[in-house]
């Protein structure tokens, strides 16, 4: 049963995917409705990409795996001839 379900709405989302812009367009939601960074209605694409992802979480820190991919030990070695 649930999988009917599931295939019934993947068709019709598959339907109605070619005229999906058209539907948001004539509903013309806010955009905070949209939440989407690239269909602001202000037309600043760049401007809003770029602060979405600099200010995203975790943006400006280092992951948490980059020690796994760098190899440290030379700079280990070095030492201060002071």
């Amino acid at each position: 049963m649930a999988v009917n379900v599931k295939e019934t709405i993947l068709q019709l989302c598959d339907r109605l995917k070619p005229d999906s812009i058209a539907i948001i367009d004539s509903l013309a939601p806010p955009d905070y409705v949209i939440h989407s960074v690239l269909g602001k209605s202000d037309g600043k694409l760049y401007e809003n990409l770029q602060t979405a992802i600099m200010h995203a979480p975790g943006a400006m820190s280092r992951p948490a795996w980059w020690q796994e991919i760098v190899d440290t030990t030379p700079f280990m070695k070095l030492q201060s001839k002071l």
